[in-house]
């Protein structure tokens, strides 16, 4: 029985084996023909069909293909709740321009001062999962190349909203990766990554930017900029050693395919505002409940109403928490730490009604009599201060506990994240741009501890 394979085998030795075999199959097909008279017209027009075929994917091979540069600019407004980030982006597409147009095209296109015209055809660009795009400025400009071809390059500015799936397990110690994935719609010719010159400087500072990624001779198709991508909550994933295994060499990934470009931007959460103004809270409420032992052995109603004002007092603050988040159907180490606290609290009420249950009666001297056997007011306040002190310990090796699985978590998702893995998967380090020290001596900018620590370094 014949196999699929067989039949792309034979397809690809007639694709392989050049004009020689096109004319042989078009006399195949002229023999096969029934005798109508007409055999010489059906091999002449298979074989002109075949030609045609053969000089269109051999024009395909040749570079035709829709050059790519892209820079990200910004990155802002990574909301977790609504579970997107918002990025500006300078995109440079250069394609030949066909030669039906190419007078025109010179004619108009060449120009630069003309920032209205537009070509007959330009490849149209769609990103992945956004939700919002707006195209800042958009600016052609037509060249012809040595060889007589006219190419057109394109600049196109645009601010997009992104929906990120974010990984919230270990929020807030999370390590979070945005993913910006771009397509070509209307081309049929491939992507080609390659670094182009933009068709205007517009008074940056970028164009004598130097970084890391690629190297600092090394020209990439995808830069990322320093002063950029940084976020008031997070940090980029920079490059460590731990135990001989390298990580990520710069915190930009990309990959491209035949038709489409994906670009990885990796941060590290700074868990500083979460910790102080949600999980420090919930730890002096928790620690509160120490206090309740403070009030006398006897009054066991006034104990209960200690307790159940900081149980209620966690759980509004725990819808505060939930505000805050999106809807997710599982447990974040923030909510993990609430629950724990709310645990406790439900602990300290539990060991303060326990001491209830053992007393009979107090009369009001505070002389009480107690309900087992052979039970006297020693024992209880033994009893009282062994729940007080297994309290202390449980929630001190509790938040210790916590703490270290915390970080463990962290440290597992930054070690995912390696040089080694990123290469597996298909992606290249970007290379991140980071003005030179002259420009913020120019423009009086405040120099940022990161980039001052860098230059330091090359210095």
């Amino acid at each position: 029985m014949p196999k699929a394979s067989d039949g792309v085998a034979d397809a690809t030795r007639t694709r392989t084996r050049g004009p020689k075999r096109i004319k042989d199959f078009a006399a195949e097909c002229s023999h096969r023909c029934p005798p109508c008279g007409d055999s010489v017209s059906v091999s002449s027009r298979v074989l002109t069909a075949l030609t045609r075929m053969r000089k269109r994917s051999s024009g395909r091979r040749s570079g035709s293909a829709v050059q790519l540069d892209v820079t990200v600019l910004d990155i802002w407004s990574a909301d977790v709740q609504t579970q997107s980030f918002c990025a500006k982006l300078k995109v440079l597409m250069r394609w030949i321009c066909p030669e039906e147009h190419a007078e025109d095209a010179m004619r108009n296109g060449a120009d630069l001062l003309d920032t209205d015209w537009e070509p007959e055809w330009f490849p149209r660009l769609s990103i992945d999962s956004t939700t919002e795009k707006q195209t800042e400025s958009v600016q052609f400009n037509a060249a012809k190349h040595e060889d007589g071809t006219v190419w057109i390059t394109g600049e196109w500015i645009l601010c997009i909203r992104v929906l990120e799936a974010y990984d919230l397990h270990a929020f807030p110690f999370d390590v979070q990766d945005l993913n910006i994935k771009m397509h070509i719609e209307n081309a049929a010719m491939g992507l080609e990554l390659r670094a182009l010159p933009g068709i205007m400087k517009r008074g940056s500072h970028s164009a004598n930017w130097w970084g890391g990624g690629g190297g600092e001779d090394e020209e990439s198709p995808v830069r990322v900029e320093a002063d950029g991508a940084q976020l008031p909550d997070f940090c980029t994933l920079k490059e460590q050693r731990d135990g001989g295994c390298s990580w990520l060499e710069s915190p930009a990934l990309y990959r491209s395919s035949i038709d489409s470009l994906h670009v990885v931007l990796l941060y590290v959460r700074n868990p500083v505002f979460y910790s102080v103004n949600y999980m420090l809270l919930l730890c002096a409420i928790a620690t509160c409940a120490l206090f309740g032992w403070a009030i006398e052995l006897s009054d066991v109603s006034n104990r209960l109403a200690f307790d159940v004002t900081l149980l209620l007092t966690a759980v509004a603050f725990k819808q505060v928490l939930a505000a805050i988040m999106p809807p997710i159907s599982y447990l974040t180490r923030l909510d993990g730490y609430a629950l724990i606290s709310l645990g406790f609290l439900l602990l300290a009420t539990a060991m303060h009604a326990a001491i209830g249950y053992v007393i009979d009666d107090c009369d009001a001297h505070g002389d009480c009599t107690f309900g087992p056997r052979g039970f006297t007011a020693s024992h209880a306040k033994t009893l009282d201060a062994a729940c007080f002190l297994s309290y202390a310990l449980l929630w001190l090796l509790s938040n210790a506990l916590y703490l270290l699985s915390c970080f463990r978590r962290r440290w597992i998702q930054r070690r995912a994240f390696s040089t080694a893995s990123a290469k597996k998967a298909g992606f290249v380090p970007a290379k991140v741009v980071v003005p030179p020290r002259a420009w913020y001596e120019d423009t009086g900018a405040a120099l940022p501890g990161r980039v001052a620590a860098r230059h330091a370094y090359s210095e």
